[in-house]
């Protein structure tokens, strides 16, 4: 009986209010189908299936991208990434020539552009003339020169090479006389100076090649105006020297160091410099470079054994 009455009391309607309940439901439903009506009227528009196609959307975005660059004159050694970035060369190129310019690349020619990876023949030819550097001089040997450093009717951009040009000895050469070299600039003749000093002197021309940023293409066109004075090479005693002494060399590694001076702790003195290598305490490609720079003294004799016979 209780539950009856609870509802006949909250949902009892007079007939005025179910009057009124029945209209606005009318009124919903009159809403809803004129709603439906009027948007069958409107015309749809079609899909644009093209932007749909993640191939077609990508080449639309690329050409719209290309049409916001072009060529202009440009340093290739000064332009900064977001003027190269509106210049219209492949990005790859463009990427490659700003890692090159980070590992202090200079490009000196119109032609050193040919340096950087992906530049080919077909895109150099088409930004060649927007390229603010100079072109490559025509090198004549052996000709005496109307003005200096200009062959008459061969214009301007002419170099006079001498044969007899002075030759430069790399053990003693200061950084000044190294950037007189074809290739080699500021740069380039410190950080050469510097690894000779860590060495203590260079016993190969070759060594060279192992200075960061020197290649083998500059490295042909020097050689021949290179000379070597091993006698200036400064040697590391084996049987004095501590372990800060040794591992300054650029030959040696940490662990090479602890096994040179534990065997030299284990035999009292070394008397040959070979011993290092006959019982396996260096390997054969560490001892082939490292024993250019090793000397023995021993304080019973004044022997020193510098050079392997």
């Amino acid at each position: 009986m209780r539950i009856r009455q609870i509802i006949r009391k909250y949902f009892y309607f007079s007939r005025g209010e179910q009057k009124g309940i029945l209209l606005l439901l009318v009124f919903i439903v009159l809403i809803f189908l004129a709603n439906s009506f009027i948007f069958s009227f409107e015309k749809r528009e079609g899909i644009n299936v093209l932007l749909l196609k993640q191939d077609g959307y990508k080449n639309f975005t690329e050409n719209k991208a290309k049409s916001n660059r072009s060529l202009f004159l440009f340093n290739p050694n000064l332009i900064d990434s977001l003027k190269l970035d509106s210049l219209n060369l492949p990005f790859y190129v463009k990427k490659n020539l700003l890692s090159y310019r980070r590992h202090n690349g200079v490009l000196k020619y119109k032609d050193d552009l040919l340096k950087i990876y992906g530049m080919n023949d077909s895109i150099y030819s088409r930004v060649k003339e927007y390229i603010v550097l100079s072109d490559k001089p025509i090198i004549v040997k052996n000709i005496k020169p109307v003005f200096p450093g200009v062959h008459k009717g061969e214009g301007e951009n002419v170099t006079i090479v001498d044969e007899k040009r002075k030759l430069v000895e790399i053990n003693s050469a200061s950084a000044e006389d190294y950037k007189k070299l074809w290739g080699i600039g500021d740069v380039l003749s410190v950080r050469i100076v510097k690894y000779r000093n860590l060495l203590g002197g260079f016993y190969s021309k070759k060594q060279l090649l192992e200075v960061y940023g020197l290649s083998d293409e500059t490295f042909k066109n020097i050689e021949k105006y290179l000379v070597v004075d091993t006698t200036k090479i400064v040697h590391i005693n084996v049987n004095f020297s501590g372990f800060r002494e040794l591992i300054f060399n650029p030959y040696l590694k940490k662990e090479d160091v602890k096994r040179i001076i534990n065997y030299r702790d284990s035999v009292g003195f070394i008397k040959d410099k070979r011993q290092l290598l006959e019982f396996s305490v260096l390997e054969d490609s560490v001892y082939s470079k490292i024993s250019h720079y090793l000397e023995v003294k021993t304080p019973e004799s004044n022997h020193v054994n510098k050079a392997d016979p």
